[in-house]
């Protein structure tokens, strides 16, 4: 042992210079590696970059397109709502997007002179039933173009006579060339609606016990 440790000590010049280069060697293949390394790094930050950028020109081309539609939509709602409570003191009924809430949309109005927010505790039951009617209908005008069919089942349950009124207008304007289903178990409606609305264009049908 003894022996060989003297040995070791003494080993030929050669022997240690190929040790020595065998080191620089290694060395400089890390080095190459890292360089490697870095440039797959720089390149995988500079797509993740374009992807982000890429993500939030699409979300701010969808918050643009979305805010003109909503604009389109409440322009139509608030048309409707003039047709259904003209004279009253409810307007500039539109739909908005809240600030800081992802992927919602409110209902804003002016109450006597004062903005809401929300209808919610503002409205009775028949205005509500009334804003969602022309929101419902805003909708549907917007395929129009689609020739699809539009249901109603039982929209005045909450509505006076007046109101009533308003929807067989409403429906007459903006629906005459629409195929509209209408259910009600309100025979004096059902018997207004037959009177309001032309016969060469709607149908009537009354069902059991009305016959």
């Amino acid at each position: 042992i003894e022996a060989a440790a003297i040995a070791c000590k003494n080993a030929p010049p050669e022997a240690q210079q190929l040790s020595t280069d065998r080191q620089k060697i290694e060395v400089a293949e890390s080095v190459i590696k890292g360089i490697e390394q870095t440039t797959e790094v720089q390149r995988t930050e500079a797509l993740v970059s374009f992807i982000k950028s890429l993500e939030s020109g699409i979300r701010e081309e969808i918050r643009l397109r979305s805010q003109d539609v909503i604009a389109e939509i409440s322009s139509d709602i608030q048309d409707m709502w003039a047709t259904l409570h003209p004279d009253e003191a409810i307007e500039h009924v539109e739909l908005y997007a809240p600030e800081g809430v992802d992927k919602a949309i409110d209902i804003g109005l002016t109450f006597h002179g004062v903005q809401q927010n929300s209808p919610r505790l503002t409205l009775s039951e028949g205005y509500r039933n009334s804003l969602g009617l022309a929101i419902f209908l805003a909708l549907a005008k917007r395929e129009e173009d689609n020739d699809r069919p539009l249901f109603l089942d039982d929209v005045v349950v909450s509505l006076d006579r007046q109101h009533r009124g308003m929807i067989g207008e409403l429906l007459e304007r903006d629906f005459s060339g629409r195929q509209v289903l209408m259910l009600t178990h309100d025979r004096q409606w059902y018997t207004e609606l037959r009177h309001q609305l032309d016969s060469k264009r709607w149908g009537f049908k009354a069902l059991l016990p009305y016959e």
